[in-house]
């Protein structure tokens, strides 16, 4: 604003050996002054015409060799300044639509729809094309201008080859790729200075190679399924409410971030990229895994894999201008894999519409419900240090209508990502709470004087059901303890959970946790161990994801040999062993898998020619 209101002349003249042509000739002899507005008219002026021809371009300093004659009959040489560079890039909207040439290829391709450039540019290129705009057209020569701030590095410091400081695009491409770069300045609102540097292309690799893990898993399983998804659309009633959920999620994500791309705001589309890509790998594939992987129900396996195909072909066709290379070696790799007819490149393929053609209104808002509550769950388990692989025998939940609904929707998702046995809905948390009284300290020592310490005394010294009674009187307004009997209103009600549970109150809901532990919960989490530890071995074993195996286990735990002995079966199918067997001669790996405080000593070897 300061430089629009203290605009000055602008002094469009430079000193330089090379440049855009000033085309002024100035007569000394009888002060006119020429400017020439064409090749054609210089030709005319020149006083040897045949030279102008002959010139490699109309720069200087060729151009000097050009005199012309003046109308006095003087021959004149042009001012031997050369015009500010902004000359050149202002004229460009006209130098490239064919201004002069093609009128008619100029008036449909012209005002530009949009411009970009840094904030310098404000008072230097958008200002140069603009003037040029409206002497010529009257018009403004752009609909859109987007500036932007400076690239610093990651410290915030300037770049300066000067001082040693900068980063070649070229190497930095070299080694971490360009739809890394593509990605970090795509991430970025142009309203601030941007960083950049290595420690910030790891991360912006991290956040990419997260949606890459779900293609990952996508691809591992369907390789070995191959499930006929090009012809298969699920019907409602076999959705789940996870799959409308993820349904709905993607929906989303497509139309707002074609707004946001239509308002040039593609560090919103990475933003909204981010939390989806977290959001399925933390709820969708979560609480879906068994679907892909040794499910009984086919029917509900192949609608799994329609819905996470239709995410993935989804999001990268959202993605490619920000990473094009990534994403279409998804789509040659997975997407042509499964449909041959589609569009022989990703950019070819166009911009994506919805994935299903019904809504499922209200879902993201219930999902968002359900996942308050399992985080809400998740953190009494971390303050308790127990771990989600131990279950627990109930959680109960108290809220309103809405979480009533919640809990019947998503009651065997939260169970199963809580790992508790029961779920159970409850009007209020008053069974998981003893009652006790406090002294209101500031209405009672109105009352009381010097005897509110007393009270305070008398108070703390009354027993489990003294203290009962006196919550009793409390609710009906007269509280007797000893020789005091008062109002309610100079106690506090208090409440503190029972030993057996836990309780958070959180985003309008009561969450409880009932944390007993019983032996068949302990081996119960024993074997979520145990299990853990075996996907583990076989991993480090280089066992192919369907390779069956045997195993041999042994372990001095008296605890431990109970799981084995009570959760073998669902052990061997876990694991996919075929047999448990007394000895394993020549294991593929051996290793101790600590599970509790214990171990138990594990041998795996690869059961050869055996087929499902």
């Amino acid at each position: 604003v300061d430089w629009l209101t203290n605009m000055g002349d602008w002094n469009i003249s430079r000193n330089r050996f090379y440049g855009l042509p000033l085309p002024f000739y100035v007569c000394e002899k009888c002060g006119k002054v020429h400017v020439i507005g064409s090749l054609e008219e210089l030709k005319k002026r020149a006083v040897k015409p045949e030279l102008v021809d002959k010139l490699p371009n109309i720069h200087r300093p060729w151009i000097d060799d050009i005199k012309i004659k003046c109308d006095c009959g003087e021959e004149l040489s042009r001012i031997s300044d050369v015009g500010d560079v902004w000359l050149d890039a202002g004229i460009t909207p006209f130098s490239t639509k064919k201004y002069f040439t093609d009128k008619k290829f100029f008036k449909e391709n012209f005002p530009n729809e949009f411009v970009c450039e840094m904030i310098e540019q404000i008072k230097l290129w958008f200002y140069s094309i603009l003037v040029m705009s409206v002497v010529l057209t009257g018009k403004a020569p752009y609909e859109r201008v987007v500036t932007y701030q400076y690239v610093k590095d990651e410290n915030g410091g300037e770049f300066h080859k000067s001082g040693g400081n900068t980063l070649e695009a070229d190497a930095v491409a070299d080694k971490v790729g360009a739809d890394v770069i593509r990605y970090l300045f795509s991430s970025s609102s142009p309203v601030f200075d941007m960083r950049f540097g290595f420690t910030l292309t790891d991360e912006a690799r991290r956040k990419i190679l997260a949606f890459w893990n779900i293609y990952t898993f996508f691809n591992t399983y369907a390789v070995l399924d191959n499930p006929d998804i090009a012809h298969f659309t699920p019907k409602k009633a076999d959705l789940t409410i996870s799959d409308k959920w993820l349904i709905e999620s993607i929906n989303k994500f497509v139309a707002d971030s074609d707004l946001n791309y239509a308002d040039d705001k593609s560090f919103v589309v990475v933003k909204d990229f981010e939390k989806l890509v977290d959001d399925i790998s933390n709820f969708y594939i979560r609480s879906n895994r068994k679907r892909f992987w040794k499910a009984d129900d086919k029917q509900s396996q192949l609608t799994a894999y329609w819905c996470l195909y239709q995410a993935i072909k989804a999001i990268i066709r959202v993605m490619c201008p920000i990473t094009p290379f990534v994403t279409e070696y998804i789509w040659q790799n997975l997407v042509r894999e499964f449909e041959k007819d589609e569009a022989e490149a990703i950019m070819l393929a166009g911009y994506p519409t919805k994935i299903y053609n019904q809504s499922f209104e209200g879902i993201l808002e219930e999902t968002a419900v359900a996942r308050d509550i399992m985080s809400t769950a998740q953190r009494l388990r971390n303050e308790q240090q127990i771990k989600v692989k131990q279950p627990l025998r109930t959680m109960f939940v108290a809220g309103g209508e809405r979480t009533s609904a919640v809990l019947k929707d998503f009651g065997e998702i939260i169970k199963d990502e809580l790992n508790v046995k029961t779920l159970e809905e409850v009007s209020d948390d008053s069974k998981f709470n003893d009652e006790f009284l406090s002294v209101n300290f500031k209405k009672a020592g109105a009352v009381l004087k010097g005897d509110v310490q007393k009270l305070k005394n008398a108070l703390a010294a009354l027993g489990e059901d003294e203290m009962k009674k006196a919550v009793s009187g409390f609710k009906t307004g007269k509280v007797t303890i000893g020789e005091f009997n008062l109002d309610s209103d100079l106690f506090n009600l208090e409440k503190k959970p029972k030993t057996d549970f836990v309780i958070a109150h959180e985003n309008g809901n009561t969450v409880v946790l009932d944390i007993t532990l019983d032996e068949e919960l302990v081996l119960g989490g024993y074997l979520r161990e145990f299990i853990r530890g075996l996907q583990v071995l076989r991993k480090e074993a280089g066992f192919a994801i369907d390779d069956r195996i045997y195993a041999y286990f042994e372990t001095a735990n008296d605890d431990l040999a109970k799981m084995l002995y009570k959760f073998m079966p669902k052990i061997k199918q876990e694991v996919l062993i075929v047999r448990a067997v007394e000895t394993v001669e020549h294991p593929d790996i051996e290793k101790n898998i600590e599970v509790g405080d214990s171990f138990i000593i594990c041998k795996l070897q690869l059961a050869k020619g055996y087929h499902n």
